[in-house]
């Protein structure tokens, strides 16, 4: 009896320990499941926040499209399309004169986005970029570039233009240069010698650089597209009537002279026309600067000359023919009209400064 007590009692004291160590296993087990669950609880909440914030937060975004090259082509049709790049959902509007925006009913969720400007006209290659949205944007900018066209260079075109200066004078004997930026060949002409038009003739079609130059002015260069004879751009502008517009050349900055004074000998109503040269001693024919009409008792004044010589001499006359002396110096120029030989004298014009017309003129 002993002996059977005594083996219940250390199976009864296993058991105890038994379901000690399972409450105790079963005391750790609860903080810990406790503790998981308060996590996924916090990390659920804040997913809720998150989702919360990128639904109801949302803000304007304006901004404009402008071309890498040249002016804008008013025939462009180009749509703008955002894409948010977590939730793939999409929103588009088209632009009108450059100008895009997403406001109203279409404002935009805040997020990372993907922005597209895709030009169904395909005039401009596709843009895109990426940026985040978390605020209003009033300046967004897009650019976009020009796609090349193909152009059948079997195709010629005649052109005409005209270039003047900044006072809207015609610019005599000014210098064209047209080069293809493919083949490279090149094409030249000049301004009449009464005005400042000038004609390009059977020019193939394709992209020119066209540069004008002149004496005393400054170089200018113009691009030049011809695709077809009904699809010619040139300084980015559609050309019609094949007429290019008016290119103006500035006076380079030397050009700060002038002159005035009274032509003897003027007939009111009658024209003129003022010559320069660089060297008093030039035996080469001047070139003409402009032509002007005086006042009625003859008076002109004339600004912004370069500096040089000159010689004003009437409308009409033929060209200035050099004139030298006994000894077979050159000492100026003979005009020549319908009545009368004449011979003209240097005026040297230099900068800030009034030349005076010699009382001996006309």
């Amino acid at each position: 009896m002993k002996n059977s007590l005594g083996s219940f009692s250390k199976l009864f004291l296993v058991s105890l320990l038994a379901g000690s160590m399972m409450l105790a296993g079963c005391g750790e087990s609860n903080p810990s499941s406790s503790t998981a669950t308060s996590e996924e609880n916090s990390n659920a909440s804040n997913t809720t926040q998150q989702t919360t914030d990128n639904t109801t937060s949302k803000y304007d975004v304006y901004g404009k499209v402008s071309p890498t090259i040249g002016q804008f082509d008013t025939k462009a049709r180009i749509n703008i399309t955002m894409t948010n790049i977590a939730t793939k959902a999409t929103i588009s509007n088209s632009c009108t004169n450059q100008m895009f925006g997403f406001s109203g009913d279409k404002k935009i969720n805040a997020g990372y986005y993907e922005i597209k400007a895709v030009d169904s006209s395909n005039i401009y290659e596709t843009e895109i970029i990426y940026k985040k949205v978390d605020s209003d944007i009033e300046d967004m900018n897009l650019t976009i570039t020009p796609k090349v066209q193909e152009v059948d260079d079997t195709i010629t075109v005649t052109l005409t233009g005209k270039i003047i200066d900044e006072y809207g004078k015609d610019i005599p004997f000014a210098s064209v240069s047209a080069v293809n930026t493919k083949t490279e060949k090149e094409y030249k002409t000049s301004t009449n010698p009464d005005n400042g038009n000038y004609t390009f003739k059977e020019i193939l079609a394709g992209t020119y650089k066209v540069t004008y130059s002149k004496d005393s002015f400054e170089d200018d260069t113009k691009d030049l597209k011809i695709t077809d004879e009904n699809s010619i751009t040139f300084d980015s502008k559609a050309v019609n009537n094949k007429t290019l517009s008016n290119v103006t050349l500035k006076y380079k900055l030397a050009q700060t002279g002038s002159i005035a004074g009274v032509l003897t000998g003027y007939n009111p109503g009658d024209k003129c026309i003022l010559y320069r040269t660089t060297s008093e001693s030039a035996a080469t024919v001047p070139g003409i600067v402009l032509k002007f009409t005086p006042q009625e008792n003859g008076y002109f004044f004339i600004k912004n000359l370069p500096s040089g010589w000159y010689i004003v001499a009437k409308d009409g006359c033929a060209a200035p023919v050099p004139v030298n002396d006994a000894s077979g110096n050159f000492i100026g120029y003979a005009f020549a009209n319908e009545n009368d030989t004449y011979f003209s004298s240097w005026m040297e014009v230099t900068p800030l400064t009034t030349t005076p017309v010699p009382s001996t003129d006309q």
